[in-house]
């Protein structure tokens, strides 16, 4: 599973990053990993109502380094520097695409893909320390590729987003305190339980008054029992909103990543820019691949 705010921003909107915090520096850079690509059509993606409509998807996988380098133009990509939906020009920095070109199999046989190499920004959400941060890029597809009704253009920029927690320490602190609130919720709801069975206690042995008095404590008790419970669920629920769901993290040199990320392309319109949904994408730590 991925956390709530990645499904949202990556898939539901791949909408601008306004209003988000840019992380000056990530232990992101220098390293090297994964990215795999699966295009393909995605619910309410407002690509072409004729692409990828029978169901195939394309998949391409390639290796790329998150540097600490300035984005400098280059003739062959045509393309703006600066990426709204990516960050300010000034926190971009780049990456690297290692190694050949990707390649797939389509129905004329094995095709190559060339990636000229993209940019990087993380973005942070919560100001508090080992919470879910985004990290979102591109990177620039000179060739283009088609399979079967899936394709990609040619000088196409491709955008990917996903969750991604940098600081080890506190996040491990961060998953500490959930396992902690869960626990306690689990005991909170044994008591309160162990309350309503008891009943009225004695039963007939009891006088009017005490079977009053015996109740109106059981009623005090569990009312304490439930704003227990109810200040612990709302910490789990904030706690949600800043770590991953139970699953297969990518994790490498002390960086977790979600398993899984959204993709977008940039369309210009007559009133501006908007985006649309192209598939889903993942990263791996190369040692894994």
């Amino acid at each position: 599973m991925v956390s709530k705010i990645s499904l949202y921003l990556a898939f539901a909107s791949c909408g601008l990053g306004e209003g988000l915090v840019i992380t000056p520096g990530s232990t992101l850079t220098g390293t090297s990993w994964r990215l795999k690509l699966d295009v393909g059509r995605e619910p309410g993606t407002w690509m072409p109502n004729d692409w990828a409509t029978m169901g195939a998807r394309l998949a391409l996988s390639m290796d790329i380094e998150f540097t600490d380098g300035q984005l400098m133009g280059d003739p062959r990509q045509g393309l703006g520097l600066q990426e709204n939906l990516v960050g300010p020009a000034s926190s971009t920095k780049k990456i690297n695409v290692k190694g050949g070109p990707a390649s797939f199999v389509s129905e004329r046989g094995r095709e190559e893909v060339a990636f000229l190499g993209g940019g990087w920004c993380v973005q942070q959400p919560f100001d508090t320390p080992g919470a879910e941060a985004l990290l979102r890029g591109w990177v620039d597809c000179i060739s283009g590729a088609k399979r079967k009704d899936v394709s990609i253009e040619s000088g196409e920029r491709i955008f990917f987003t996903t969750g991604i927690w940098t600081d080890e320490a506190n996040f491990k602190q961060l998953e500490n305190d959930r396992k902690i609130i869960e626990k306690d919720i689990a005991r909170i709801k044994n008591e309160f339980a162990s309350l309503s069975s008891k009943g009225e206690g004695t039963g007939e042995a009891m006088d009017f008054f005490s079977k009053t008095f015996h109740a109106a404590t059981q009623l005090r008790s569990k009312t304490a029992k439930y704003d227990e419970y109810q200040k612990l669920k709302f910490k789990l629920d904030e706690l949600a909103r800043m770590l991953p769901e139970p699953g297969k993290l990518a994790v490498a040199n002390g960086i977790s990543i979600a398993p899984r990320g959204g993709l977008c392309v940039k369309r210009k319109k007559l009133l501006g820019e908007e985006y649309h949904i192209l598939g889903k994408m993942s990263f791996a730590p190369i040692a894994e691949t």
